[in-house]
């Protein structure tokens, strides 16, 4: 009798340590290898100074809400700023700071 609750102990045991063995070696070694949605590295055009774009920004008044904005890009290329033109943004409309990254210029306010 013993030897037969040895057996079984013996064979859940190697059980568990084979599939926490397999567990691990499924896992990624380090942070690197994991794949991260990185919203700055999809297609980047060339900014355009005084080219306009429509944008969503966090609202002033509802803290889950967002506010309706625009993205102008500035006269010397590199830079934007964005003002809020009012009202509620639209439901899938990108942040203010997706467009200046696909569009290349660095948001100053």
């Amino acid at each position: 009798m013993m030897s037969t609750l040895r057996k079984i102990h013996i064979g859940l045991g190697l059980a568990l340590v084979t599939a926490f063995a397999f567990v691990l070696s499924s896992a990624p070694a380090s942070a690197a290898d994991t794949e991260v949605d990185d919203p700055s590295t999809g297609e980047v055009v060339d900014a355009i100074p005084g080219a306009t774009y429509q944008c969503t920004m966090s609202s002033l008044t509802n803290p889950f809400g967002r506010d309706a904005a625009q993205l102008v890009v500035l006269p010397n290329g590199w830079h934007c700023a964005r003002q809020r033109t009012g009202g509620p943004g639209f439901v899938g409309a990108p942040s203010c700071h997706q467009v200046a990254r696909f569009v290349g210029c660095q948001l100053i306010n």
